[in-house]
């Protein structure tokens, strides 16, 4: 089997997670371009690892020679690049959350199906093992009957 070619979209704080990622599964999957509006980060991260620079991710996509499409944007245009992506073929890797608007959100899904490709949203902290105590002192009732559940994070992330 081929490797799986990667773009990313959104060289922004989150990015260098995903560069980090691909590189983990080397033997599998290559970052093959990046985009970025501000077009000194995205012909920055290009030259440090030896792939594609756009700074349209429609320019990105009209080249099209990856599989999958990671978006790093900001939250609000997560639904809108990805179903760009879907539209050109292209599988979807996106950042939390899906985006902020549940229209958005369900145009992504509804976009990704509709073009027959995978859509995966990042939720890394699913199975940390402070949600699987959690999950067991559900299943094992030790919290009593769950009616309601919510939880807030507050991370402060500079650029």
């Amino acid at each position: 089997m081929s490797k799986l070619r990667s773009a990313i979209v959104g060289c922004g704080v989150i990015h260098g997670s995903h560069i980090e990622a691909i590189q983990a599964l080397s033997e599998d999957v290559e970052l093959v371009a990046v985009c970025d509006e501000m077009e000194e980060r995205s012909s920055a991260t290009a030259r440090k690892h030896g792939v594609h620079a756009f700074a349209e991710l429609e320019a990105m996509l009209d080249w099209g020679a990856f599989d999958i499409l990671h978006v790093c944007t900001p939250s609000g245009q997560h639904a809108a690049c990805g179903v760009l992506g879907a539209r050109a073929g292209k599988h979807v890797l996106c950042e939390k959350p899906i985006d902020v608007t549940l229209p958005a959100a369900d145009a992504l899904i509804g976009a990704c199906a509709l073009a027959k490709v995978k859509l995966a949203v990042v939720s890394q902290h699913r199975y940390s093992s402070g949600m699987r105590h959690l999950k067991g002192w559900i299943d094992d009732g030790r919290m009593g009957r769950l009616v309601y559940g919510e939880s807030v994070t507050k991370w402060y992330r500079t650029q």
